[in-house]
């Protein structure tokens, strides 16, 4: 390492010495502004970016590829160098030292253009390839720079198409179709290896999260400069290709745009966190298309004002230049507006987001599709990599839609969670990522998902209810069958085989009346009985249906009766405190209110072992709920102990009208249930 650093450092001293002089002694013959200003830039960059990432990253084989660079440039600055230095100061025009030094111009800088847009992306940023079957590329861009190279460097004759307008001293006579052939060839595998290694870079940037993510984008801004600067330089170099200066100047823009790519890789891998790269890329993108279409437009109209003008350059300069200034602003926020859209989504837009999130949800019927769609929307208006709604549900949050769907949260990047709340109830949370590891949402961005999540919150609340009611459907249909598949049970098991049994005892009876009348009254005797307990069983089945007391006394007289049945034995003293009248309730509030209660007192009798027991009705004010509540002075219960099957029915009874239950050990003593029940509406 420190010997290609002493060597690179020898190479920039020595050329960039033998360069000014030589440029003294041309007497303003000689403009080598490439080899003389830029190339000792560009050695030094590569030395230097190569020896830190070799420090710091040794097992990286980026540093030592830039280190090569380093030592390449170096041997293109030396062998430039000589060359002017042989002719000017020396005033050897031929020569082994001339003749080698022109030699290695034609060939030495081949790997420095191509390694940075091959192997130096293919090994981006880890030093590894993405997978082994990305070798083949690897492999491809070796062998077609090597074959390129030797082609070159072994070509006899002049090649003016690649810039070589001499011969080649080292070449190979008689070999030109030969090594065409290889050259051709190669050029083909490294075209290849060129375009492998640039979808190298998209697949890693889909694959990856977090840090590389990161690095890569730093990558893509140095590779937007890159094509920016051989845009520019294509421009010089076209606009007057055998004027010198434009020459010069062609390549060193084209050297800047490698020279950006190496300065991009440096700081993605050891500095990427230094600045915020999607800004300077948002930047660079805008600036870098307006300055094209700005100078697209110069060109394109004062060609034509010219035309027609007859040659009054002046004239259409002016004309041109006032449109270009009137145009400026519009075009500028026009290719603003496109760039922030395609690397930030909507979000400079909030009353696009809103339109198209509103759009996207009115066609949509099935309520289970509603989150889905609205995640969705968000993240493709947003261009956020992850977006999730998570609903409350009995005081606990589960995951109701996520996008992309079945992911999770992506690791090394943080998220934003916003509350859902509605009504000044929080129904859940919105979740969404940033769109990296060192990506923050900016104020206005805080302020539409605020704005946002205030929509998401109505819409999860709605899907919340219409769970709910479905959930309430489906206990209803399964309470309803539950209750016919009791009743075909007592009917058929319990009603059925004594009817059968009280069939055949009639024909006994009628058989034995006229030849054994004490058998046959024996065995109406028996009928009778069986009658009557059938007709209890009747009763039973019809108490368990609707209690009879409720439509024969009313809710508050059913209770009184229950309560009059239980003073007769023994028990706890009861107190009443119940309304003068209660209005017109609904049948399945009666029913709850009765049992709730019955159950209450049961455990009351059972389990409380109190000396007294207070049983109180109430309506709230504004007449919509029933309190009912029953106390007593007993042992109390243990709140850590599971409840049992009586308090688990109380509970369901009360969930199945939308109430509540609550059941206490007040510190003075006992137990206290309270029941919250909805009074409904009757139906006369």
């Amino acid at each position: 390492m420190w010997v290609l650093t002493i060597i690179i450092a020898a190479f920039i001293i020595l050329g960039f010495v033998m360069g000014l002089l030589a440029l003294a002694a041309s007497q303003g013959e000689l403009n080598p502004f490439t080899h003389l200003f830029f190339l000792p830039l560009l050695t030094t960059i590569y030395g230097l970016i190569g020896l830190l990432l070799t420090r710091e990253h040794a097992g990286n084989i980026l540093g030592w590829l830039l280190l090569a660079l380093g030592s390449d440039a170096g041997v293109i600055l030396i062998a430039g160098a000589s060359v002017h230095f042989s002719q000017y100061v020396l005033e050897i025009q031929s020569g082994a030292i001339v003749d080698f030094a022109a030699w290695l111009n034609r060939w030495v800088w081949l790997p420095g253009t191509f390694i940075p847009v091959t192997l130096l992306l293919l090994y981006f940023p880890d030093g590894r390839l993405p997978s082994h079957r990305w070798r083949w590329i690897a492999v491809a861009a070796g062998l077609g720079l090597l074959g390129v190279t030797l082609g070159l460097a072994l070509h006899p004759d002049p090649l003016p198409e690649f810039g070589m307008n001499a011969a080649n001293p080292f070449g190979l006579a008689g070999a030109q179709e030969i090594l065409m052939t290889v050259t051709t060839a190669s050029a083909a595998l490294l075209l290849a290896g060129m375009v492998g290694s640039f979808v190298s870079i998209v697949v890693r940037y889909r694959r990856t999260t977090g840090r590389q993510r990161t690095q890569l984008r730093w990558l893509i801004f140095g590779g937007i400069l890159f094509f920016l600067a051989n845009v520019v330089g294509a421009i010089l170099w076209a606009v007057n290709p055998t004027d010198p200066a434009s020459s010069e100047l062609s390549i060193i823009f084209s050297n800047l745009g490698i020279t950006l790519i190496v300065i991009s890789i440096g700081i993605a891998i050891l500095r990427h966190q230094l600045w915020d790269i999607s800004l300077l890329i948002n930047r660079t993108l805008v600036y870098g298309l307006l300055t094209l279409i700005i100078s697209g437009m110069y060109v394109l109209v004062v060609g034509f004002l010219t035309s027609v003008f007859e040659g009054s350059t002046a004239l259409s300069a002016m004309v041109t230049a006032g449109l270009v200034a009137v145009s400026f602003q519009t075009v500028r926020e026009f290719i603003q507006a496109q760039i922030s859209r395609l690397m930030f989504g909507q979000r400079d837009d909030p009353y696009a987001v809103l339109q198209q999130l509103a759009e996207r949800l009115s066609p949509i019927a099935p309520v289970p599709d509603l989150l889905p769609a609205i995640v969705t929307t968000i993240a493709e208006t947003l261009s956020v990599p992850y977006a999730a709604v998570r609903l409350r549900r009995d005081r606990r949050e589960t995951l109701a839609a996520v996008y992309p769907a079945g992911a999770t949260k992506p690791p090394h990047v943080s998220t934003e969670t916003i509350p859902l709340v509605y009504q000044s109830e929080q129904v859940g949370h919105l979740v969404i990522a940033t769109r990296g590891i060192d990506d923050v949402f900016t104020p206005s961005e805080q302020r539409l998902l605020d704005t946002i999540a205030r929509q998401v919150a109505v819409a999860a609340f709605n899907v919340r209810l219409t769970e709910d009611l479905q959930r309430s459907r489906e206990q209803i249909v399964t309470a309803r069958e539950e209750e016919r598949r009791r009743l075909r049970r007592d009917l058929h098991d319990g009603l059925g085989p004594v009817l059968a049994a009280m069939s055949f005892q009639l024909d006994a009876i009628r058989n034995t009346v006229g030849t054994d009348p004490d058998h046959a009254q024996q065995i109406a005797d028996q009928l009778k009985a069986q009658v009557q307990n059938s007709l209890a069983d009747i009763r039973r089945i019809a108490y368990n249906l609707r209690p009879p007391a409720l439509d024969e006394l009313g809710l508050l007289g059913a209770l009184r009766q229950h309560i009059d049945r239980m003073r007769q034995g023994e028990g706890p003293a009861f107190a009443l405190s119940f309304p003068e009248s209660l209005p017109a309730l609904s049948a399945a509030a009666e029913v709850a209110a009765y049992r709730i209660a019955v159950e209450a007192l049961t455990n009351v009798q059972r389990h409380a072992q109190a000396r007294t027991c207070t049983v109180m009705l109430e309506l709230d004010t504004a007449g919509r709920t029933l309190h009912v509540q029953i106390g007593d002075d007993g042992r109390g219960i243990n709140a850590e102990a599971a409840a049992g099957v009586g308090i688990a029915g109380m509970r369901e009874r009360a969930a199945e009208l939308g109430g509540s239950i609550s059941v206490t050990s007040p510190v003075s003593g006992g137990t206290r249930v309270d029941a919250w029940l909805p009074v409904g509406n009757t139906e006369e």
